[in-house]
């Protein structure tokens, strides 16, 4: 790994609405980050390739230390942190592995959602849809350079399905602020 060389900052990134949606949970709870000193958020559009591309320039212009992506799962009964990322089958051109393991614990994430009277649970499937793309190129952008230090992928349950945007953005800041104690 690359020495991280920046400074301690995050990158916390969500979606824009899509399809029926007229909100998105993962942007509800995102946005309500802004304005923290070592937190920057980005929202990122709904496309495959469009997102991987805002992603990495989000992350070639921070340099963060940590970086979570977050994205909606719609009718999900709880958050959940993916711990896999497989390769999205339409990005054959691009250099990687077929899986890739996210970098961030769960034990810690587990008991700052409870703090929060959230319930997380892991996921060893992220999906084939955009979040699942985001997600393997967060990781495999991380294999290539060597940085973020924390790379991670959480699924928000919909608006009003499980938990309040208020409630997961604060378990979403101390998962953060507790990464960042690493840098």
């Amino acid at each position: 790994m690359s020495a991280y060389h920046r400074g301690s900052l995050a990158l916390v990134t969500a979606f824009e609405p899509w399809a029926d949606f007229d909100l998105n949970s993962s942007w509800e709870a995102v946005r309500l980050l802004k304005g923290h000193t070592r937190i920057r958020i980005a929202r990122l559009p709904v496309d495959h390739e469009r997102a991987a591309q805002a992603l990495q320039e989000a992350l070639l212009d921070l340099e963060p230390h940590v970086c979570l992506c977050c994205g909606m799962a719609a009718g999900a009964p709880r958050p959940r942190l993916e711990r896999w990322a497989r390769r999205p089958g339409h990005v054959d051109r691009a250099e990687g592995p077929d899986v890739l393991a996210a970098h961030w614990p769960i034990g810690e994430p587990l008991r700052l959602f409870a703090n929060e009277g959230l319930r997380l649970v892991s996921s060893d499937d992220p999906g084939d849809f955009v979040c699942g793309t985001t997600m393997w190129a967060l990781l495999n952008f991380r294999r290539r350079h060597g940085w973020p230090r924390w790379a991670g992928f959480l699924h928000v349950p919909s608006v009003g399905d499980a938990c309040a945007p208020a409630a997961v953005a604060a378990a979403i800041r101390a998962m953060v602020e507790d990464r960042l104690r690493w840098a």
